[in-house]
């Protein structure tokens, strides 16, 4: 279920970011109680889906695919989806005039289900392919580091400005489902369009394969780099930090999660088999 926080920072809280967090009232605009009962119900159905643990295993992470989070911010918040691909953005509402990325990140805990105070993986903000190629490498040997980017930083607010007008947009933002073995969580991110420039954006460090900027998302909640290897530009966020200053909204996993079953013995007895289905179901979805 989900843990309801409060925050009382005010709207103006990191103007001078690209990224910034929502304040639990701010998400609350989006995320009313009944989109939050649609997002544990969509919790609940994939965490039903994910394979038993062995005897002597260590709980597994919960895969769930992009495509997934896409649709489950779609049900929740009644929008439309659109684009595919590498397009800015998965939904829109057409109503309000806006429209948002979506995006599922993993976050490491604790044996206790507390998280750690670690970076989640990366998520692509903006990739380029054709275009890049050997030019890239090339700037990275010659250490062009201020042309790489600001030509990055160039092409990733062109493609949020050319998205904003064709589909009639004031404001655009990510929304990312954090997965741990204990919980998910939610969070918001507004994107201050006007904010990315080269004046705004500096450089923080360089590397022979990336490039760590400042200026996109305050250091206490995530790092972006421009990363070589991959032609993408990649942010990682701080989750406890965001828990700490209460930017997340929490989903709790329920503890049948981590159960062990041999299901290779246990599919054998029919009875049996029946009766545990019965009995997940009626764990998962709260039936009493």
């Amino acid at each position: 279920m989900v843990t309801a926080v409060t925050n009382n920072q005010n709207d103006s809280y990191f103007p001078q970011y690209v990224l910034e967090p929502l304040t639990q009232d701010e998400l609350k605009n989006f995320f009313d109680e009944i989109s939050i009962k649609v997002l544990n119900h969509y919790i609940d159905t994939a965490v039903f889906s994910q394979p038993e643990i062995l005897p002597g295993q260590e709980a597994r992470p919960i895969q769930i695919p992009k495509e997934h989070f896409e649709q489950w911010i779609v049900q929740a918040l009644n929008v439309k989806s659109v684009g595919s691909g590498n397009y800015p953005i998965d939904v829109v509402n057409r109503e309000k005039s806006w429209g948002a990325d979506i995006k599922g990140l993993r976050c490491k805990e604790d044996d206790n289900g507390r998280l750690k105070n670690r970076e989640t993986n990366e998520t692509s903000l903006i990739q380029k392919f054709i275009e890049s190629g050997n030019q890239l490498d090339a700037d990275f040997a010659s250490r062009n580091y201020i042309k790489v980017k600001n030509e990055w930083i160039e092409l990733w607010k062109n493609k949020l400005l050319e998205v904003k007008e064709s589909e009639k947009l004031n404001e655009i933002y990510y929304f990312i489902v954090l997965i741990g073995i204990f919980k998910f969580y939610l969070l918001g991110l507004r994107v201050n369009i006007n904010l990315i420039s080269k004046e705004k954006i500096g450089i923080r460090k360089t590397s022979d394969k990336s490039i760590f900027l400042s200026g996109v998302i305050d250091d206490k909640y995530g790092s972006v780099k421009i990363y070589k290897s991959k032609k993408r530009l990649e942010l990682r966020l701080k989750p406890k930090n965001l828990l700490n200053d209460q930017f997340l909204v929490a989903f709790d996993i329920p503890i049948y999660r981590k159960e062990i079953n041999n299901m290779y013995e246990l599919i054998q007895d029919e009875k049996k088999y029946e009766s545990y289905l019965k009995e997940k179901v009626r764990k998962i979805f709260r039936i009493k």
